[in-house]
């Protein structure tokens, strides 16, 4: 038999992420449905202008299906394909790995540095051969990273620069954005869970304008309309095409995000100053902050459990669980992935730093539409649960 209603209702779950809504959105929406485009369309062509104008002057943009999407095609732009290594970090999501096993190529995955888990220079350094063709690093969680060493390594053998990030929009290094460095293409993503979000949907962004508009072709089968003046109806496919586009709908999303970006972006760094405040005196390593003259994507805020806390990483996620508090593991490294396993070369335990942070990581809520409230929330839970 059922007992009598508790007189202490189930508090309401803090999530870990959460699509910040509006007015905006819903007008972009209608009006994007009121037009008949519901695939690429007007849209998406002033949501790359926005876009590409945001990063700089000289960025021209590509909206595609996902940041997997925009990896795998810049990867086919730069020429890379099968015989050719791409190295990148194994503190990363299985989309950046399969990006560049789709277009035939193999990634060499290499370690990370303590502290930010951005890739490692020295470790890119020893795994260079002469098959490597390109560099693929990741702006893990937002902050940038310090390109100055890959772009030196990717200089003296004559290697592409390819940024995965997917983390980053809105981050800079050295007061240039992400995605505007002269003669690299950076990748975005813009799923539901990035601080700007389409729903689903990645771009590229490129100086190239000509590497722009082939990305745009490819990603609608190089479907070329107009060809015969005679038969209106006659298309050609003039290259070996994708089907991989940006609908308007998603766009449209987009381009209400755009108009709150800054507002929620000044809400995560109030956010993020409050966990540092928060958390400072409990037995967690807290995520670096963006050196002077860069700028932080803000998108994850991880902390590492040490040692000496209460208790450790997995019994953490479970207590707060249990509190209806919401966090996540960002990442358990490729290496450690049974199908990523079986294409490493090399030996065992070269992966010291990722190894013991997938041990320690825990993300926590963070996203715009978080309260102080349930920050607060979280803070005290995490100092009850690690101190005796």
């Amino acid at each position: 038999m059922n007992g009598p209603p508790s007189s202490h209702p189930a508090a309401a779950p803090v999530r870990l992420t959460q699509p910040v809504a509006g007015p905006g959105v819903l007008d972009e929406l209608s009006d994007a449905l009121a037009t008949g485009w519901l695939t690429t369309g007007p849209r998406v062509a002033r949501f790359e202008d926005a876009v590409g104008r945001r990063l700089g002057p000289d960025v021209h943009a590509a909206g595609v299906a996902s940041c997997t999407d925009a990896l795998r095609l810049a990867l086919r732009a730069r020429g890379i394909g099968p015989g050719d290594e791409v190295i990148t970090s194994t503190w990363t999501f299985s989309a950046t790995a399969e990006a560049i096993a789709s277009v035939g190529a193999t990634p060499v995955l290499v370690d990370v540095t303590a502290g930010s888990l951005n890739i490692d220079p020295e470790a890119v350094a020893a795994a260079i051969t002469p098959r490597t063709a390109a560099l693929l690093p990741v702006h893990f969680a937002g902050l940038p990273v310090p390109m100055d060493a890959l772009d030196r390594l990717a200089a003296d053998h004559g290697l592409h620069v390819i940024e995965d990030a997917a983390h980053a929009f809105g981050a800079a290094r050295r007061g240039v954005p992400i995605g505007a460095r002269p003669g690299t293409i950076a990748c975005f993503s813009f799923h539901a869970t990035k601080n700007l979000s389409c729903g689903e949907g990645g771009l590229l962004a490129t100086d190239d304008a000509e590497l722009a508009d082939r990305v745009r072709s490819w990603r609608r089968h190089a479907r070329r309309g107009g060809v015969d003046p005679a038969r209106p109806w006659r298309y050609d496919i003039v290259d070996r095409g994708d089907k991989c586009n940006l609908s308007d709908v998603h766009a449209a999303l987009g381009l209400a995000g755009l108009q709150r970006f800054d507002a929620d972006q000044a809400r995560r760094a109030a956010l993020a100053q409050r966990y540092r405040r928060g958390l400072a005196d409990l037995p967690v390593d807290l995520p670096p902050e963006a050196p002077a003259g860069d700028r932080h994507g803000l998108h994850l805020f991880v902390i590492q459990v040490r040692d000496e806390a209460a208790l450790d990483r997995d019994a953490l996620y479970r207590a707060l669980d249990a509190r209806a508090i919401e966090t996540s593991v960002h990442f358990w490294p490729l290496h450690r992935m049974s199908h990523w396993r079986a294409t490493l070369r090399g030996p065992e335990g070269r992966f010291p730093v990722a190894d013991a942070a997938a041990e320690r990581v825990l993300s926590l809520p963070f996203h715009a539409g978080l309260t102080d409230a349930d920050q607060d929330r979280v803070i005290a839970a995490l100092a009850s649960l690690l101190t005796p």
